[in-house]
């Protein structure tokens, strides 16, 4: 369900619930990162800005047309230049196991303007430094051959 279509999947997102948000939340990011992808440089298959405080829940497929994203948040392209969720789905043939990397980031600030020009790494950094507090959960994908 959660895997991209080219790999089968129905390319939605997962639900994702959080809870017990740190004193001066304003918004919430989320991303999510193939930590092994591109030569271990990794790959950007979600990011999501200017959540509204008071969320709690992400349902299944936010962002598609049946799940529309409340007004104000954005989506910034991923690595495929997508701006929304793309699952996993590594290249064919590569028959390593692949990590995923789900981080929802409490923010100081209620509207963020993404700065940087390109997006990797140093998008997680900066959501890092910028971030009161993250919780992150992992889970693994391995493309049948």
């Amino acid at each position: 369900m959660h895997v991209y279509t080219e790999c089968g999947g129905r390319n939605m997102s997962p639900v994702l619930t959080w809870s017990y948000p740190p004193e001066g939340t304003k918004s919430f990011a989320i991303t999510m990162f193939d930590k092994t992808a591109n030569g271990g440089a990794g790959w950007l298959h979600w990011i999501v800005l200017n959540i509204p405080a008071e969320t709690r829940v992400f349902p299944r497929g936010m962002g598609m047309a049946q799940q529309p994203l409340p007004d104000g948040v954005n989506v910034i392209p991923n690595s495929w230049g997508h701006a929304g969720y793309d699952g996993p789905c590594p290249p064919a043939g590569d028959d390593r196991e692949h990590q995923y990397i789900i981080t929802i980031y409490a923010m100081a600030g209620e509207h963020l303007e993404y700065p940087l020009n390109g997006i990797g790494q140093s998008t997680l950094n900066w959501l890092e430094d910028n971030a009161l507090s993250t919780a992150t959960v992992k889970t693994r994908y391995l493309r049948e051959p």
